[in-house]
């Protein structure tokens, strides 16, 4: 069966007038065609005309996936680090505080320039203090990375996994919903988190912030549809 255009009846497909309202033939679409012209992919709802909306929302969500990109392969990296300097830092203590405890642990006499050490079998000739200046350093060390690794790691790469984990999710109901999607992308917050924390996804976040504030209207509109589809159905 055919869909007449101009009446919205079902006439037969060998049919050259519409017989409810006399449309001809060459005007009349099939249900399949009717259907696939009326409706877009941005939401469930039928939209005709709405060409500029759905080149909006795709470009958001392209822009939504680089960032998100950005922010998980930094977040990844600097985990790695955190781990790796956090690792070193317990190597480091734990093997400068050894040293520092085994060389405190002997009873030393200095004799011709020389420290000697009493291991319970006799006095041998040991470099104390080269030991000791070791294991301090070991200490420094290992206390300096566990700090670089605890505070200036680790929250970086907590951050940047966190906002990759947001992003994603407001990438992923983008196409139901593009409330937090929009807002995500024209926020100046956005912008001051990306400074901070990720300078690569920074140079998303703006080109996002810019394009998608030029497309007001058409989210707008977008939302507005959207939000008229999700109340009618719930």
């Amino acid at each position: 069966m055919k869909t007449c255009t101009k009446c919205g009846q079902n006439i037969p497909d060998n049919a050259k007038f519409c017989s409810f309202c006399g449309e001809v033939a060459q005007e009349v679409k099939t249900q399949a065609e009717s259907t696939a012209q009326d409706s877009t992919s941005y939401y469930q709802a039928p939209a005709q005309g709405r060409e500029n909306e759905q080149k909006a929302l795709d470009g958001l969500s392209n822009r939504l996936k680089w960032e998100r990109t950005a922010w998980k392969i930094t977040g990844i990296v600097y985990l790695v680090f955190a781990i790796v300097f956090l690792l070193i830092s317990f190597v480091g203590t734990l093997a400068g505080g050894f040293l520092v405890a085994d060389n405190a642990s002997y009873s030393y006499e200095y004799y011709d320039g020389e420290y000697y050490y009493d291991d319970g079998y006799g006095y041998y000739s040991d470099n104390v203090d080269g030991e000791d200046f070791v294991g301090a350093i070991g200490l420094v060390y290992g206390v300096a990375y566990g700090i670089g690794g605890l505070v200036g790691f680790l929250p970086v790469a907590i951050v940047n996994l966190v906002m990759a984990s947001k992003v994603g999710k407001y990438r992923e109901k983008l196409y139901t919903d593009c409330t937090d999607g929009y807002n995500h992308a024209t926020s100046v917050g956005s912008i001051v988190l990306g400074a901070i924390f990720n300078e690569i996804a920074l140079v998303f976040i703006i080109i996002n912030f810019v394009l998608t504030k030029n497309k007001k209207a058409e989210f707008d509109s977008i939302k507005a549809n959207q939000s008229a589809y999700n109340n009618a159905q719930y």
